[in-house]
């Protein structure tokens, strides 16, 4: 799925540009500002990559090592730019370059990761499993001491791959893997074994295991604050992820700890207003307090934090969508129906305009409309939408089939 762009001004920024390149990524207002921007766009144009990789096919032959490298860039790239079906496609033809000439080496074996990440943006999950599991074969046979950094990141990227397809178990034993290179590479105390950490509580909390994953995120914290010291950003991001998941486990006084002192790191660090990061301590303090009954107070964070967004992030930004939706689900729990259609459906055109009409966000931002025209006396708006949001969750496949469980309830 592509996403729908902004018609905004490349070069200008002045919105309802209509000259498009043709790589579909970036609006311009004429040719002059085209011309203005054209030096530095062409190093991310999808079309003129692929214009120069056939004028070096021709030149060269199509089994030429030299395209092995700008192939694999433009799969990078077609994956950065929401792309995953055409990354896969270039993805696999370098893949088949560098075998051709190499065999399979450790530049396979990176192409086989960046191709499970095309696969897991399709859902196909069990594919992208499958060239995490060669690529971790072909770096351990490189790296044959296992205490290699390209060991760990291949282990971290099949633990990912599992626990896109809700395989925890085997997530979490591919993690551990991960942990013990990276152990031997730099020791307990590293940014790098507290980021893994961090992953696997993750992990743990979708298995039910909270407890255990909260006491992970505490070792996880303490390693950053060894490491990069009591004001560190590692620090403010580990509060950060700590406090959501006690606010998730409803243990708000913690949340609200943790989250209070990850707040004052950020505006030590930052410019106060400045950084998005700020935004998201005071929309998860918004989040604790409408959990405590607090609706007012929350509605008031999420008015900060989406205040924060507009300006550091821009109007458009998927979080600038995140703060409408939970401003909606505030307003429809004090029963203000109409002002939460308003916030719900601009996060929704906020979503479509950033993700496109097929993104599981839009899914859900559909299904919180169904139930605010329910609420509203509006059953055959509610079905329109729940109906509109079933039909993506269908088409994302396993994605969003947590959603989809309460989108079918709906329909039922």
């Amino acid at each position: 799925m592509v996403k729908e762009k902004p018609n905004v001004c490349e070069a200008c920024g002045k919105d309802g540009a209509t000259l498009k390149c043709p790589c579909d990524e970036v609006f311009y207002c004429n040719g002059e500002c085209q011309r203005a921007t054209w030096g530095q766009h062409r190093r991310e144009c999808t079309v003129d990559m692929k214009k120069k990789l056939d004028k070096d096919r021709k030149r060269y032959g199509p089994d030429d090592p030299i395209l092995a490298g700008p192939t694999y860039s433009l799969g990078i790239l077609f994956l950065k730019q929401d792309r995953p079906a055409q990354s896969e496609e270039v993805l696999l033809e370098a893949i088949r370059l560098a075998e051709v000439n190499n065999g399979e080496d450790q530049n396979v074996a990176a192409a086989l990761s960046t191709l499970g990440r095309a696969y897991a943006e399709q859902a196909k999950f069990a594919d992208a499993i499958d060239v995490n599991k060669r690529a971790v074969r072909i770096v351990r046979r490189v790296y044959p001491r296992e205490d290699h950094d390209r060991v760990a990141d291949a282990l971290l990227n099949l633990a990912s791959a599992y626990h896109a397809d809700y395989q925890c178990e085997s997530s979490i034993e591919t993690y551990e893997e991960a942990l013990k290179v990276l152990r031997k590479i730099y020791g307990n105390d590293h940014d790098a074994v507290a980021t893994v950490l961090s992953d696997m509580s993750i992990v743990m909390h979708d298995q039910g295991l909270h407890v255990e994953a909260l006491e992970i995120e505490e070792k996880a914290l303490d390693i950053n604050r060894r490491v990069g010291g009591p004001d560190d950003e590692t620090v403010a991001i580990a509060l950060l992820n700590l406090g959501c998941s006690y606010e998730q486990n409803g243990i708000f006084e913690e949340a609200l700890a943790r989250l209070g002192e990850g707040l004052g790191i950020c505006r030590r660090v930052h410019p106060p207003g400045r950084n998005s990061m700020e935004g998201r301590f005071l929309s998860v303090i918004g989040d604790v307090y409408c959990k405590q009954g607090k609706i007012e107070d929350g509605i008031d964070m999420y008015k900060k934090a989406h205040k924060i967004y507009k300006k550091t992030l821009g109007p458009e930004s998927g979080l600038a969508g995140d703060t409408m939706n939970n401003m909606g689900g505030a307003l429809h729990k004090l029963g203000k129906y109409e002002e939460a259609m308003d916030r719900f459906e601009e996060g929704l055109a906020i979503y479509r305009r950033s993700f496109g009409n097929g993104h599981t966000e839009v899914g859900a931002a559909l299904y919180n409309i169904a139930v605010c025209k329910e609420g509203m006396g509006d059953p055959d708006g509610a079905l329109q939408c729940v109906r509109e949001s079933n039909d993506i969750f269908v088409k994302r496949g396993e994605e969003g089939r947590r959603m989809a469980v309460d989108v079918a309830e709906m329909l039922a």
